[in-house]
């Protein structure tokens, strides 16, 4: 333990007990999850040679099998050990945590600091007591005066509040970033906002060089207001993010000039749950305005949960060359696969990984065999079923015509998954002659699902590069 310099752990209190409570370490670097401010303080007193410290703050009751903390704030702050070597500090906050200011106070034992991170996601009510500029500019000027960067990044959704309201409310917010002290350091902010439903309104306030490494944005109705100075280059603000999900506009136009060069996740996402009956055609400038957003050649993984027109995608998959992961709604791939030969010849070139999302309409099997002459070249494949009857009618065929398979992953809701843990091996020696090809393991219960998985005779040798197998995955 005491040669260990780099750690990673998802919980705090699962890994120190009472007999370690007095243990140092010499870790360098952590990244851990913890439940309260509490959990912190005898962190701090475990790793005086930290350097790199990432944490995750999880609300109180998200505790499991421990009674809430109930020591008192003073009492914490008071008790806090100095951690004279951090230098880099990031705090990403799951949900709602009060008083906000005990959080923070943090700080005021990090006295060599010179990066901090702070990130948050949650309701308007929970996150707008933390949109407060002067309060910052307080905490950090005081408590971290060595401070050099500071990244700031918090999402928010509003559903009962008024937008309008909330909007006029955050140009006010803006204003307390705007002073001396922000712009000294050349620490901008920007807000962005948009609408999802009539109801649901989301805003992100963030730093620049922007955070997020996911963006989902719905265009026609994005708007966005920011500190930054007019004559400031917008060049590498979004160099970070490496996935967009563009919610197909109303307007069919993407009035947006920004630029995300690294990214090599594109999805293409519908607005709503329900899927539009008829092919969505999109204006002759989309991917003309798309291809100012993004690099073509960068995009390796596609997501498309829309009804477009094939021939949108057929051009999607043609600028992007390194594309071989495809993310599809069902319902879209099986007119695709009926009806547009020449995409699916094209998806079959370039694709190795296909994940088929069905919601509405049920797995047809009579499509499978057409499914595997046209998608032979598939590898890895993922499919939500609905009932365990659609397994043994597809497992059959796609084990034997998809010579190139080497993973498949079926999601299901039934009950009955449970048992075909228990019995799928006799099911295929029962039915298929490849029964002694296959070696099965599973774990009956994890994270509220079970897991089944076949892994192919040849793999064992090979490892995981060309490993065959199959793996259900059932939830609860």
């Amino acid at each position: 333990m005491q040669s260990l310099k780099y750690c990673k752990l998802p919980l705090y209190r699962d890994y120190f007990s009472d007999n370690l409570k007095n243990a140092t370490t010499n870790i360098e670097k952590l990244i851990i999850g913890v439940y309260s401010p509490d959990d912190i303080k005898q962190l701090f007193c475990h790793i005086p040679k930290i350097r790199s410290l990432k944490i995750r703050l999880y609300r109180e009751s998200l505790r499991l099998h421990e009674e809430p903390c109930t020591v008192d704030a003073a009492s914490r702050l008071n008790s806090m050990v100095v951690v004279q070597h951090l230098t880099r500090f990031t705090l990403d906050m799951k949900g709602h945590y009060e008083p906000f200011s005990e959080i923070v106070a943090i700080l005021k034992y990090l006295p060599q600091l010179k990066q901090f991170s702070f990130s948050s996601i949650g309701f308007y009510w929970t996150t707008h007591s933390i949109l407060d500029g002067d309060f910052w500019e307080n905490i950090l000027s005081t408590c971290v005066p060595t401070l050099e960067k500071f990244s700031f990044s918090i999402r928010f959704r509003v559903r009962y509040e008024k937008p309008e309201e909330v909007i006029a409310n955050m140009d006010t917010i803006l204003s307390t970033f705007k002073t001396n002290y922000y712009y000294s350091h050349k620490w901008y902010f920007i807000c962005d906002y948009y609408s999802e439903a009539e109801s649901v309104t989301w805003f992100s306030v963030y730093t620049i060089p922007c955070p997020f490494a996911y963006v989902n944005i719905q265009y026609d109705t994005l708007r966005s207001s920011s500190t930054i100075p007019l004559n400031f280059s917008s060049l590498g603000n979004y160099d970070k993010i490496d996935s967009l999900v563009i919610v197909t506009p109303t307007t069919n136009q993407i009035p947006e000039s920004r630029q995300y060069p690294n990214v090599y996740r594109l999805g293409i996402h519908r607005f709503g749950m329900k899927l539009r009956p008829l092919p969505l055609t999109l204006s002759a400038t989309f991917l003309a305005d798309l291809s100012k957003l993004i690099l073509w050649s960068n995009l390796t993984k596609l997501s498309v949960l829309e009804n477009l027109d094939p021939r949108i995608i057929f051009e999607i998959l043609t600028r992007s060359v390194n594309v071989d992961s495809l993310e599809i709604e069902y319902d879209i791939f099986e007119k695709y696969l009926l009806s547009f030969p020449e995409l699916c010849s094209l998806m079959n070139k370039m694709l190795k990984k296909l994940k088929l999302v069905v919601n509405d309409g049920d797995f047809n099997p009579d499509v499978v065999e057409i499914f595997c002459e046209q998608f032979s070249n598939i590898q890895f494949f993922y499919i939500n079923i609905k009932t365990i009857n659609e397994i043994y009618i597809i497992l059959p065929v796609l084990l034997e015509k998809l010579l190139h398979l080497t993973y498949l992953r079926t999601y299901s809701a039934d009950i009955k998954m449970f048992h075909l843990n228990h019995d799928i091996l006799s099911w295929l020696r029962e039915k298929t002659h490849l029964a002694k090809e296959w070696i099965v393991s599973y774990t009956d219960h994890l994270y509220d699902e079970y897991i089944t998985t076949l892994s192919h005779l040849s793999s064992i040798k090979t490892f995981k590069n060309k490993k065959r197998s199959v793996r259900w995955k059932a939830i609860m």
